[in-house]
């Protein structure tokens, strides 16, 4: 019987052990980016303004088809301006000092051009932006 309980105990000082390594969150923080795809039904979208909230960011990168970007660092969001030929795809990415928070953040447009004629586009339906992280 003291032969099970110690065979028992072993199981679950390993099972414990396995769920606090390396996994983020707590005490152990895992930074790393978080992807911004962008998603469209508009086939000439030129210029995006759109904020992210939900946690920190430490810094942007703009995506491929991204040709012009800047952004601004609040401490409780991050408003990104991008410009370029945007279409469906990968706009920027963030770098975030923890990815298990990575459900807390939130990515809303708020502005959005034409790309020929500069005029603001509707983007009630067909446009938003979804975040991810590998």
């Amino acid at each position: 019987m003291r032969s099970i309980r110690i065979l028992a105990l072993s199981a679950l000082v390993t099972l414990l052990a396995s769920c606090s390594s390396g996994g983020g969150g707590g005490g152990n923080p895992v930074p790393g980016f978080l992807t911004l795809t962008y998603s469209t039904n508009g086939a000439t979208d030129g210029a995006l303004l759109f904020k992210v909230s939900g946690g920190p960011i430490d810094s942007v990168v703009g995506g491929a088809m991204v040709q012009s970007g800047s952004y601004v660092i609040n401490s409780t969001f991050t408003r990104i301006v991008t410009a370029g030929n945007l279409t469906n795809g990968i706009v920027a990415r963030v770098h975030v000092p923890d990815l298990s928070n990575s459900a807390g953040y939130i990515a809303t447009i708020e502005q959005l051009s034409d790309r020929n004629t500069y005029a603001q586009l509707s983007f009630a339906t067909g446009h938003g932006i979804t975040i991810t992280h590998p």
